[in-house]
């Protein structure tokens, strides 16, 4: 979707470029939830990013964008070991240029994990 010349939102037959249309695969338990056919909401984005500020407002969790969920995905793939053309298929990016400049950051609890992966690979390699 996107807003026209009079600012109301349009859904385009076709999008904007060829890695902006993918299809990614979900959990069966999120299929479950969805509908079997038509569409998902009848939400704009403007009311998407709406509600869902108001919906982690509302469970207590500390602000973040839904955009968000899209960087805390690439850098959960990275960290499992997932490789860059595969975290690329599924966010849509052609180069890894943006994908290692924006979107792949790091978590504590893995940088912990790996930290003391490689501490004990020392240990027990040490001359």
């Amino acid at each position: 979707m996107v807003k026209n010349q009079n600012y109301k939102w349009v859904l385009k037959s076709v999008a904007k470029n060829s890695t902006s249309d993918r299809y990614v695969e979900y959990p069966d338990k999120v299929i479950k939830e969805l509908p079997v056919s038509g569409k998902i909401c009848n939400l704009n984005p403007d009311m998407i990013t709406h509600d869902f500020g108001r919906t982690i407002k509302k469970l207590g969790l500390p602000h973040f964008r839904f955009h968000d969920l899209r960087h805390y995905a690439a850098t959960i793939m990275h960290a499992m070991g997932v490789p860059e053309a595969y975290i690329m298929e599924r966010g849509g990016w052609k180069t890894n240029t943006v994908l290692n400049q924006v979107y792949r950051g790091t978590r504590s609890d893995f940088s912990k994990k790996y930290s003391d992966q490689a501490n004990g690979y020392f240990e027990n390699h040490l001359l």
